[in-house]
């Protein structure tokens, strides 16, 4: 087992947006620091093809490679900000990631100590991702999706991870009031 707690074992199915999926390969990443560990979750549908399931702290992300590329502009208002489908994404995090453990298939070789540059992107509920080797860029988009939601599709009996913070992409649950109300 990995130094996390996998909460979806290998070859476990659940039906999720109205596929079903397969759990075929777990990875474990963390910041360089190790200050960060979060697991991703490689889903497979033979007509649909390949997804992802992200958990970290407790919060959880659906997400799809992106065979766009998106616009990165560092000009905007002095942030850097991404451009996908006409949906802009504003820089929160640049870094270095290694994987820690894996276990399952992949469509690639993942090795224990790979280190990838990460750079998330966030318009909640979205976030949109980039890894960057040596010789490739690939992009992903991840939804955020509620804890219970994954439990109910894949049928998970084990208490889930509990939800630490706010995730980057997180929706608000803040209802705006009006400083006006009527006494």
């Amino acid at each position: 087992k990995g130094i996390r707690d996998q909460i979806i074992p290998l070859g476990q199915r659940g039906k999720l947006r109205g596929v079903l999926w397969e759990v075929i390969g777990y990875v474990e990443r963390s910041d360089v620091s190790s200050d960060y560990t979060w697991s991703e979750y490689l889903l497979f549908n033979p007509m649909k093809g390949f997804r992802w399931l992200t958990e970290f702290d407790g919060h959880w992300n659906y997400v799809i490679t992106t065979k766009s590329q998106p616009e990165v502009d560092s000009t905007i208002e002095n942030r850097q900000l991404a451009k996908l489908y006409n949906k802009r994404y504003q820089l929160f995090h640049k870094g270095l990631a290694k994987v820690i453990y894996v276990i399952g298939e992949f469509y690639w070789q993942v090795k224990q100590g790979e280190e990838v540059e990460v750079e998330d992107y966030v318009s909640p509920p979205e976030i949109l991702s980039s890894e960057k080797s040596s010789n490739e860029i690939v992009w992903s988009l991840g939804e955020y999706l509620d804890a219970s939601e994954i439990k109910s599709a894949f049928q998970i009996m084990v208490s889930m991870p509990l939800q630490s913070g706010v995730a980057p992409n997180q929706p608000s649950t803040v209802i705006e009031t009006s400083k006006y109300t009527n006494k």
